[in-house]
């Protein structure tokens, strides 16, 4: 999750500076790119999430096709010379977030033995806790050294390394560890 949250931040942090210094959009402009994560999270993730536990897919692997999608969503950001490349990055990372983070949440609450949810749960807002810390920091030193399109590239691999341990779960938890 921690990997997943340093992804999720840059777009609170360097995505609105990005499309300023690239695009020159306006924080008006940025926050209807926004809204659209806003409108499709509205309209669909409860219809998304109801049909994904009809068809009985394990969380885990929910978890991983997440991690892919906010993995995605970063890389197509590299090729910033077309403007309509951040509503691509937008709906991808929003169907990342109703996949994963619905499913990343009870997978920590079920995963819990009784009497201890709180302490999972706990643990699993300090994983986002520390993802907000750092993913500032990190996000913003290597804009300011190296330009957004290596901090595209490098939140795109944190999605990389957050797919493979999803899968590392994913097979920990069919070998019943």
């Amino acid at each position: 999750m921690i990997f997943i949250g340093m992804a999720f931040f840059q777009l609170i942090i360097t995505m609105p500076i990005y499309q300023n210094v690239q695009f020159n959009l306006t924080e008006f402009d940025t926050g209807l790119i926004m809204f659209i994560n806003v409108m499709i999270i509205v309209i669909l993730e409860m219809p998304l999430i109801n049909f994904l536990e009809r068809k009985g897919l394990k969380p885990t692997r929910l978890i991983a096709y997440a991690c892919v999608l906010f993995a995605l969503s970063f890389f197509v950001l590299i090729g910033n010379y077309w403007i309509g490349i951040l509503i691509v990055s937008i709906v991808i990372i929003t169907f990342g977030e109703m996949i994963g983070f619905p499913f990343t949440n009870t997978f920590a609450l079920k995963r819990a033995k009784e009497g201890s949810e709180g302490s999972y749960m706990a643990l699993y807002a300090m994983a986002f806790s520390l993802a907000h810390i750092f993913s500032s920091k990190i996000g913003l030193g290597i804009v300011g050294e190296f330009g957004h399109q290596v901090n595209w590239f490098v939140t795109g691999m944190y999605g990389v390394i957050a797919t493979l341990l999803a899968i590392w779960l994913d097979r920990r938890v069919r070998e019943g560890l």
